[in-house]
C-alpha cells in the first residue's frame, strides 16, 4: 500500500512538473504568456500599423464596402423606436437578443414607459413581467430602471451625446453607446457587437485573436469616417 501510494504521489508530481506553467517556470520562460497578454491588450495593438504592414486591406475594404452598398443601400435601423430615449432602451433590450424579438416586446413596453420618468417609476417586477421574454430579462430591467433615474438627475431627462456620458449610465457599454452616437445624433461612430467582430475576422480584416476594441480600431482606419454609420 505505501509503494502504490508513493508511486501514485510520484505520478501526481510528474504530471505537475510537465504542466505549461510549472515548465514555463522552470526554464525561465514565464515571459511567454506574458506577452501574449500584451498582444491582446489594447495598449499593444497598433491598428494604424496593422493597416500600414498589410497595404491590401485597404482594397479589400473598398470591395467590402461596394458589396454592402449593393445588397443594402439605404440601411434602416433594424430596432423599433419613437426618439432618443425609447432607441437608448431597444438597444439596451437588444444585448443576445433578436431585433424582432426587442420590437415585439417595445409595443406594449413603450405604450406603458415611453419617458425616463415613467420608465424610473415602474418597479422591477412590472418591468420584467413586460421583458422577460428578452435574453438576460433581470439584469436589463434592473439597469433600465437605474439608466431612467440618472437621466432624470445628471441629464435633465435626455440622453446625453457624447460617449463619456453615454458610458456612465447603467448598463450601457461602448458598443451601446456607439449605436445611439451614430443613430441617434448622427455622430462617426463603429459600434462592433458579435456578428461584426466575427465577419471581420473571417474577411481577414483583423487578426484572429483581436479584441472588441481591435477590430473597432481596424475598422475605423479602413473605412473613410462619413461612411461607419452606413457600414456598421
Amino acid at each position: 500500500k505505501p509503494a502504490k501510494g508513493g508511486k501514485a504521489l510520484r505520478g501526481k508530481r510528474k504530471k505537475r512538473e510537465t504542466s505549461p506553467g510549472d515548465a514555463a517556470t522552470a526554464t525561465g520562460t514565464m515571459a511567454t504568456p506574458k506577452k501574449k497578454k500584451i498582444k491582446r491588450s489594447k495598449s499593444g495593438f497598433d491598428a494604424k500599423d496593422h493597416v500600414a504592414k498589410n497595404p491590401h486591406l485597404l482594397e479589400r475594404a473598398r470591395e467590402i464596402a461596394k458589396i454592402l452598398q449593393h445588397l443594402y443601400p439605404d440601411p434602416p435601423v433594424p430596432l423599433n423606436h419613437l426618439d432618443n430615449f425609447t432607441l437608448l432602451v431597444a438597444v439596451m433590450l437588444s444585448a443576445q437578443t433578436t431585433d424582432g424579438k426587442v420590437n415585439d416586446v417595445t409595443k406594449q413596453l413603450f405604450k406603458q414607459c415611453r419617458t425616463p420618468k415613467k420608465l424610473a417609476a415602474i418597479s422591477f417586477e412590472e418591468l420584467l413581467a413586460l421583458v422577460r421574454s428578452v435574453g438576460l430579462a433581470p439584469t436589463k430591467s434592473r439597469n433600465l430602471i437605474k439608466m431612467a433615474q440618472m437621466l432624470l438627475d445628471n441629464f435633465d431627462g435626455k440622453v446625453p451625446s457624447t460617449m463619456e456620458e453615454l458610458v456612465q449610465l447603467p448598463g450601457v457599454g461602448r458598443k451601446t453607446a456607439s449605436v445611439i452616437l451614430c443613430q441617434a445624433f448622427g455622430q462617426p461612430s463603429m459600434p462592433v457587437d458579435t456578428h461584426i467582430h466575427r465577419l471581420t475576422v473571417r474577411w481577414g480584416l483583423a487578426p484572429a485573436n483581436a479584441t472588441v476594441q481591435h477590430v473597432e480600431a481596424v475598422l475605423s482606419e479602413l473605412f473613410p469616417r462619413d461612411s461607419w454609420g452606413a457600414i456598421h
